[in-house]
């Protein structure tokens, strides 16, 4: 009887220790998995940080009197701007003077 119970507390103590031994490999595996997968990652994203430094490194910085060949400053787009209509509204007074000068002849 005592081998019986001897041999049924073996069992359950392999069992036991089968457990315990599934559970810390799979904690262990899952650890490293993590660690590969997220250094990965982190590879991944500093090639990724490295091109794009690279690009930025690449882009010439350009000087204020090569921008104003380029663009125009805000005074002086309005400046043409204001220049332009008053240059239209001449041009509509001189055509409504000559279309009353036309109209007032054929009368």
């Amino acid at each position: 009887m005592d081998n019986e119970i001897d041999a049924k507390q073996i069992r359950i103590d392999a069992q036991g220790w089968w457990r315990t031994i599934v559970v810390i490999v799979s904690l262990v595996i899952g650890v490293l998995v993590t660690y590969y997968v997220g250094r990965e990652d982190m590879k991944a994203e500093h090639t990724k940080m490295q091109e794009d430094i690279a690009v930025l490194k690449a882009i010439r910085v350009r000087s204020t009197e090569e921008l104003s060949e380029v663009f125009v400053t805000r005074r002086e787009w309005e400046n043409e701007n204001k220049n332009l209509k008053s240059d239209l509204n001449y041009l509509r007074q001189k055509i409504d003077a000559i279309y009353e000068h036309v109209v007032q002849g054929r009368k």
